[in-house]
């Protein structure tokens, strides 16, 4: 589950203990605790994606994602834009497609969205914000956490968020969440220092609807009968 500093200039002391700021602790938390109340929510996203190349040239790549989460055991997301793909988890099997391919992979996973996230990777799909939606995304966004600021308010889309910087395991990321009763996350960005030409991506909300009413029919995968089953590998192959 996805920092510059513009305009400011913050240095990080090295620390044989974490260095946690109270009040970006608590704003995390408030924000943790509210989404993990919802049984259902919908966002859309605009996500940027830096690329660094052997010839250490930074590119930049974006994409437009629609997600909807029915707790505790569905998903859809449809990612638009660069290496397009629809994502479908219906509690029992998780299911790929490349419309633009006409591809489809699959695989039984049955579970709760927890054991989703950890499944992931086996089938090497990157979803940076994937601890969001588990049942209980505090836990895991602090297990490692170095040093955390709050670096005050932003805007961001008009609407007034409060600026939280987080540093661990070699990576750094940020969060913007609203200020208000309903503290959603409206920005994240997240930069591994640890690859070559530190890349961030960052991820801008909008759209946010809580507890919307979602039938069950958006989670579940028909195959077209012109695509073609491969590996979850080769979706975006030619």
């Amino acid at each position: 589950m996805s920092a510059l500093l513009l305009g400011a200039s913050i240095a990080y002391g090295a620390s044989p203990t974490p260095q946690i700021d109270q009040q970006s602790d608590l704003i995390l938390k408030s924000a943790t605790d509210y989404l993990t109340s919802l049984q259902s929510f919908s966002y859309t996203a605009q996500t940027f994606l830096e690329s660094v190349s052997n010839d250490n040239e930074k590119l930049l790549f974006d994409s437009k994602v629609d997600i909807s989460v029915k707790r505790p055991n569905k998903i859809f997301a449809q990612k638009t834009g660069y290496e397009a793909l629809d994502f479908y988890f219906n509690g029992n099997k998780i299911v790929g497609y490349n419309a633009t391919k006409q591809k489809y992979a699959t695989a039984d996973e049955p579970g709760d969205l927890d054991k989703l996230v950890k499944a992931l990777s086996t089938y090497q799909i990157e979803a940076p914000m994937s601890d969001f939606i588990t049942s209980d995304p505090y836990a895991i966004l602090t297990a490692d956490i170095e040093s955390s600021r709050f670096l005050g308010v932003a805007m961001v889309a008009g609407v007034k968020c409060h600026h939280l910087a987080f540093r661990q395991n070699n990576i750094d990321w940020q969060l913007w969440i609203e200020a208000s009763a309903k503290p959603l996350i409206k920005r994240f960005m997240v930069t591994s220092k640890g690859l070559t030409g530190s890349p961030s991506y960052t991820v801008t909300i909008n759209q946010w609807k809580s507890n919307p009413v979602l039938d069950d029919a958006m989670f579940e995968f028909k195959a077209p009968a012109a695509s073609q089953l491969v590996e979850f590998a080769d979706l975006n192959k030619e």
